[in-house]
């Protein structure tokens, strides 16, 4: 299987931005869009979690304070499909710095 060539994205400097001005940054958009992609290869050095993930979605439902505490700053969680709303318990956590916690998330059908 071959790789598959990374299209710049002209979200890309916007997301930078962002990110170096505000604590918490939601990339929002349908699913299977590059939302993932595009967060990843801006950030490659953060902490990426993916919720749809089983392995990734115990580690914050086994310890959430936990894992902060051990990941304070530049965090990356892929919410899916919003099945999973431990993302949303976060509240005061990304509050510190800019670039502290980006979350992707995915519309569903119809908006929500």
């Amino acid at each position: 299987m071959q790789a598959m060539k990374w299209i710049p994205r002209s979200a890309a400097e916007r997301l930078r931005r962002l990110v170096a001005s505000f604590p918490a940054v939601l990339v929002y958009g349908p699913r299977q869009c590059g939302k993932s992609t595009l967060v990843r290869t801006l950030f490659p050095d953060w902490t990426h979690l993916d919720l749809e993930r089983p392995a990734d979605s115990s580690v914050l439902e086994a310890d959430l304070e936990g894992f902060f505490e051990r990941h304070p700053r530049r965090v990356a969680i892929d919410e899916g499909g919003a099945r999973d709303r431990r993302a949303g318990r976060l509240g005061g956590r990304a509050v510190r710095a800019p670039g502290d916690f980006l979350l992707a998330h995915a519309r569903r059908r119809g908006g929500g």
